[in-house]
């Protein structure tokens, strides 16, 4: 998808021609916007080590002073995630110059940012204008006449100098290209009295269940949501903004079903509250801490992403980490995500999603994990956004409906 925007002939007879060429801009501008978001927490990350080393020479000089200001900095960064533009003499020279060091990164990182987006921008101008043409040799002048209005909308000398900017700009293309269809916030009742142990279904729960876990390896039996923090029900479904909800009943039935066949489905219907949620925060996880998985369904910023342990990948499931889609607030989605060895497959609204990664391997190395919603299991990663319904079996693929 990324070579269509920049090389490559243009072929009027591909139907959705225009809206590859969004989906690849809008990807391209993603990828920019993250380089960008690593490098400012790289240069955080190493900013914080460099506090560190200093308090710890403070200390041993005996300067109090001197100390309880750079603490006060190290707090800041850790509240704030940035400091303050303008200098604090209260800081002294040395860590002035630290901090100076540290805006540079970032301001280094704002000025390529910049720099690559008028290029992504000039480029896609240019394919626009190549992708008219061709539609008007071959007779499709109201494709061409959109894609004319298309290229009004991408201004190519348009100059990004921060990321929030370049976000927005993703998210606009995201909606120009994908018309979502609506979503069924109703509970699937046909699916508890249908599907068994046999069928690969092992839990489930909707917000017509109350705190009631439904299992389907145990037809009258069940568990219930466990609350932390703030997070509360209600008809609608878990409203998560902090706390957590805790499905320890489900543990030992997950983990040995998935092991035994090595396929997993989730299914899960949700609404975010935000596209700045970082971390990434976690919607569901089956984990026991932030270095240790068996797969989780987070969000990083608008991005939906995948963490999933295999026999061939790490104990964060970070190896890859799977970009499934984006999202936006205040939007029902049902997202669908299956796994079978090397084979991974996801939905968003009945729509099938272009994974450019796959994991590869089997659950051999699954551990016992706290399967969980809206947070992670003994740190902070929090989600922020509603959870109406989820579903997990331990088969793969999608059956007709």
């Amino acid at each position: 998808m990324t070579a269509l925007l920049l090389s490559g002939p243009i072929y009027a007879q591909a139907e959705d021609a225009l809206a590859d060429l969004r989906i690849a801009y809008q990807r391209q501008l993603g990828s920019i916007v993250t380089d960008e978001m690593k490098l400012g927490a790289s240069a955080r990350e190493a900013y914080a080590a460099w506090l560190q080393r200093v308090q710890g020479d403070l200390t041993r000089a005996g300067d109090l002073d001197g100390l309880l200001a750079v603490k006060a900095e190290a707090e800041r960064l850790a509240r704030d995630g940035h400091v303050p533009a303008e200098s604090d003499p209260a800081l002294g020279p040395m860590v002035e110059r630290g901090r100076t060091a540290y805006r540079k990164a970032l301001e280094g990182g704002k000025a390529e940012t910049s720099r690559r987006v008028v290029v992504l921008h000039e480029a896609y101008a240019k394919r626009l204008s190549d992708l008219v043409a061709a539609y008007t040799r071959a007779g499709r002048i109201d494709d061409a006449l959109t894609t004319r209005e298309e290229m009004s909308r991408a201004d190519a000398s348009r100059v990004y100098t921060d990321a929030q900017q370049v976000l927005a700009e993703a998210s606009t293309i995201e909606q120009a290209a994908v018309e979502e269809p609506a979503v069924d916030m109703t509970e699937p009742q046909a699916w508890w009295a249908g599907e068994t142990r046999e069928d690969g279904f092992l839990f489930g729960w909707g917000a017509q269940r109350g705190d009631q876990v439904v299992f389907g390896y145990e037809p009258n039996g069940g568990g219930e949501l466990e609350f932390e923090g703030d997070a509360k029900r209600s008809r609608e479904g878990l409203h998560l903004s902090g706390g957590r909800v805790l499905v320890d009943a489900v543990n030992e039935g997950l983990l040995a079903a998935c092991r035994a066949s090595n396929e997993l489905r989730i299914e899960l219907k949700f609404r975010t509250s935000s596209d700045t949620q970082v971390g990434p925060a976690r919607i569901l996880s089956f984990s026991s801490g932030a270095q240790s998985r068996n797969f989780t369904i987070g969000q990083q910023n608008d991005r939906i992403v995948l963490r999933l342990r295999t026999s061939k990948s790490d104990l964060n499931g970070m190896r890859p980490e799977v970009e499934l889609c984006r999202v936006r607030p205040k939007r029902d989605y049902h997202l669908a995500v299956s796994y079978s060895d090397g084979q991974l497959e996801a939905r968003l609204n009945g729509r099938r999603l272009e994974l450019e990664e796959t994991p590869q391997g089997d659950f051999s190395n699954w551990r016992p994990q706290h399967f969980l919603l809206g947070n992670e299991h003994g740190t902070g990663r929090p989600w922020r956004g509603t959870i109406h319904s989820v579903w997990v079996w331990n088969r793969a693929g999608f059956p007709a409906r």
